[in-house]
């Protein structure tokens, strides 16, 4: 009697996160923020597959002068950048160990570069619908994401 109520303790729990995740993911869907960001020339050629691409951001490669911390960072730790509209594309204005109010995303530091820090969004692999006609060139994408304060995913790519 104890083991059954404990197995059920335990699928009850699995349930819950597994609708959190869901309900994460609908929640911003449908109130988060749209974010406009563009991505380096994407080289095909260098897919993983054949429906999915490794992007990179302009966004990822943000001036230190961006950085409001006193200490220094170490390799993988989360940071939240903070987004301002430039136009119709969204450019990092500021970077911090803490959350800020405005359109920001969580991020992991990667390295520093003479000047710059390097970062990931965690939005870097991208899985094209299979019927999905692309072309390598040496054109910017537009990569439209949703944004929200407990989620932030990729919707769609403007080759």
């Amino acid at each position: 009697m104890k083991k059954r109520a404990i197995l059920i303790v335990l699928v009850a729990m699995q349930l819950i996160v597994l609708f959190v995740m869901a309900g994460l993911r609908y929640y911003t869907k449908e109130n988060g923020t749209d974010l406009i960001l563009l991505t380096e020339p994407v080289d095909l050629k260098q897919m993983v597959y054949e429906d999915t691409v490794y992007l990179t951001y302009d966004a990822q490669r943000i001036s230190w002068s961006k950085w409001e911390g006193k200490t220094s960072l170490k390799d993988g730790e989360p940071i939240y950048v903070l987004f301002e509209k430039k136009g119709d594309i969204y450019e990092p204005t500021r970077v911090s160990r803490e959350k800020m109010k405005g359109i920001v995303l969580r991020a992991k530091y990667q390295y520093n570069d003479t000047g710059f820090m390097h970062v990931t969004y965690g939005m870097e692999r991208y899985r094209f619908s299979p019927n999905t006609k692309i072309e390598s060139g040496e054109r910017k994408w537009q990569v439209y994401i949703k944004t929200s304060p407990y989620h932030q995913f990729v919707t769609r790519i403007l080759p």
